[in-house]
């Protein structure tokens, strides 16, 4: 069965080519990439994109922050309709970088529950070196048993 990551590409993001390093990082872990967009955003993005699946939804919430952020309840519900029973649920502009080869431990403790995952800061000259951000969270590896405890969002 494929691997999923799913995320939201943001067409305005400030760092846009870095989301572009990100999505072609997944790729080469052999993550298919999904992304859920507003419809007006998708042509754009797709031209520059070109081996992620768009998916449209107007379930945004660009009524309070005047831009089409899709709500996180959309990308759940849409997870639930898929075959697939694991998803990585990331932020557009997380590169990954697997030189431990943790990915399929990772993959392996998605099945007792939710694996939430911070990111590490760095500068472009030090790619592979950073400052975990301690923050909040980037990433969640859901299996798909788990999605239905989220409550739904505006």
């Amino acid at each position: 069965m494929k691997k999923i990551a799913i995320t939201s590409i943001a067409p305005g993001h400030k760092n846009f080519d870095t989301q572009l390093t990100a999505v072609k990082s997944w790729i080469d872990l052999g993550l298919t990439v999904l992304s859920m967009n507003h419809p007006n955003e998708i042509a754009e993005l797709k031209s520059k994109f070109k081996n992620v699946e768009f998916i449209p939804t107007i379930r945004t919430n660009e009524g309070i922050f005047k831009k089409p952020y899709v709500v996180v309840s959309a990308i759940l519900d849409y997870l639930k309709t898929r075959e697939e029973d694991k998803f990585l649920l990331i932020n557009s502009d997380i590169i990954i970088f697997d030189s431990w080869k943790m990915e399929e431990e990772i993959y392996k403790n998605a099945d007792k529950g939710i694996v939430v995952m911070n990111r590490y800061n760095f500068d472009e000259g030090r790619m592979r070196y950073g400052v975990k951000y301690d923050s909040g969270f980037d990433a969640f590896l859901i299996h798909k048993k788990f999605l239905n405890i989220f409550p739904q969002t505006i």
